[in-house]
């Protein structure tokens, strides 16, 4: 046997030579590095969009915790595909209150930026204002978020665990795994 340990720490480095004179001794083990994530595409408003945001006033102690999961309780059939597909769940939610500002189903394959504009747009048009600061959980939509935020002057921060979004998320999930509906 060649390879004894995980593939995930190193991986042989075979020299150049005859293979039939290879012996464990010639391999070189070098650590196994994965390519980075591809940076996902960012939100993109239109002129219009943003010059309507930009009016817009900031709502001091506003803070609003941003998610797009997977969410496979609510997937669909994707009619083009003809397959089922995982859904894609993004909500704006108020940190303090709970309220859910906006939320929406994309399908789980579109870009990330795809699914968090809808939610993003229809956050500020139902508050009527820009949030003071605009909490992530997720490097991913950090990218996403971030020329939006810098753009409308919105603070962004990241945080490791989103207390609101959490609670939201795990209530629809209960929901969801019922037998019969509310």
């Amino acid at each position: 046997m060649i390879h004894q340990e995980p593939l995930e720490a190193s991986v042989p480095i075979i020299p150049a030579g005859d293979p039939g004179t290879l012996r464990m001794e010639d391999l070189d083990w070098w650590p196994l590095v994965p390519a980075p994530a591809p940076v996902p595409e960012p939100v993109g408003l239109t002129l219009e969009e943003e010059q309507e945001f930009r009016k817009l006033p900031v709502r001091k102690g506003l803070q609003v915790e941003f998610v797009a999961e997977l969410f496979p309780e609510a997937s669909f059939l994707d009619e083009k595909a003809k397959r089922p597909c995982i859904a894609r769940l993004c909500m704006a939610i108020e940190s303090r209150s709970f309220y859910v500002l906006a939320n929406e189903l994309a399908h789980g394959a579109a870009p990330l930026g795809q699914a968090a504009k809808p939610v993003l747009v229809k956050c500020l048009r139902t508050v009527g204002a820009r949030p003071e600061l605009i909490i992530v959980e997720s490097e991913q939509m950090e990218a996403v978020l971030s020329p939006v935020c810098v753009a409308l002057g919105v603070r962004l921060l990241k945080k490791n665990r989103l207390h609101a979004a959490s609670v939201a998320i795990e209530d629809l999930r209960k929901h969801f795994s019922r037998e019969t509906p509310f």
